[in-house]
C-alpha cells in the first residue's frame, strides 16, 4: 500500500520533468533555427523546406507539451470519493477536513425537507452499484435524498468538479468566493438509474477564489460519487 501512494505521489513530478525537457527542446530548436542553423546553402535552390518543417516540428512539439501539462493538472486534483462504504450512515459534514473539505452540509430549497442533513446511501439504494453521498431525514435515511449539498474547502481552490448521477432534471452547480459572492452557475441534466458513466459539473477560475459550492436540484436525487478540487 505505501509503495502504491509513493508511486502515484511520484508520477505528477516525473511528468513535470518531462514536460519541462519538451519545452526546452522545442525552444532550443526554435533559437538554432532563428540564428540560420537550418538553412540550407547558398546554391540557388533554397527554399521554404526546411523553415516548414521546423515550424512543423516546433508546432507538434507545442502541442505535444500543451498534453502533458493538462494531464499534470488532472493528477494534481484532489479527489474525495464516496464509492467505498458499505453500508448506510448519516453524517456531521466534518468527515473530510483531513482531505481539504471543510464541511458538506444539506441545502434546502424552499422548506422542502427542511432539517435534513448529509448521508451515504450504501451500494444498491436506487439501483446503484455503488454507495455515495447523498441527503437524508433525521433518523430516515431512505427519506429526502433530493436535496441540494453545500461544500465548503478549506482554502480557497481553483478548481472544483463533482461527479454525479440522477434524474433528467436541470441539476444546478453555483460556485461562491470567500465573502459569498456567486462566480459561477451551470447546469447538467443527468439519466435515471443510467449509470453506465458518471455526468459531470464543474468550473475552474484563473486563479484559487472558490471557496464554496453548492450542488444538486430540489426534490432530484443527489447522488454524488466523487469531489474533486485543486
Amino acid at each position: 500500500m505505501t509503495e502504491e501512494k509513493s508511486f502515484w505521489h511520484t508520477v505528477p513530478g516525473i511528468l513535470t520533468g518531462i514536460a519541462g525537457v519538451i519545452t526546452a527542446v522545442a525552444g532550443l530548436v526554435l533559437a538554432l533555427h532563428q540564428v540560420g542553423c537550418f538553412d540550407e546553402a547558398d546554391n540557388g535552390s533554397a527554399g521554404s523546406g526546411p523553415t516548414t518543417t521546423v515550424a512543423e516540428s516546433t508546432t507538434t512539439v507545442a502541442t505535444t507539451t500543451s498534453a502533458v501539462t493538462s494531464t499534470i493538472q488532472q493528477l494534481q486534483l484532489s479527489t474525495v470519493n464516496f464509492t467505498g462504504y458499505t453500508s448506510d450512515r448519516f453524517l456531521n459534514g466534518q468527515e473530510f477536513q483531513s482531505e481539504g473539505i471543510d464541511r458538506i452540509e444539506a441545502a434546502p430549497v424552499g422548506g422542502y425537507c427542511d432539517g435534513a442533513s448529509v448521508a451515504i446511501r450504501k451500494a444498491g439504494s436506487y439501483r446503484a452499484p455503488f454507495s455515495f453521498l447523498t441527503t437524508a431525514a433525521p433518523g430516515a435515511v431512505n427519506t429526502c435524498n433530493g436535496v441540494p449539498v453545500r461544500i465548503r474547502f478549506s482554502r480557497e481552490v481553483r478548481e472544483v468538479q463533482i461527479l454525479f448521477y440522477g434524474a433528467d432534471s436541470p441539476y444546478e452547480l453555483s460556485v461562491f468566493s470567500r465573502d459569498g459572492v456567486r462566480i459561477q452557475r451551470r447546469t447538467q441534466n443527468a439519466s435515471p438509474y443510467d449509470y453506465s458513466r458518471a455526468f459531470e459539473l464543474g468550473y475552474a477560475a484563473s486563479t484559487p477564489v472558490i471557496q464554496s459550492v453548492t450542488f444538486g436540484h430540489s426534490a432530484a436525487l443527489t447522488i454524488i460519487t466523487e469531489i474533486r478540487f485543486q
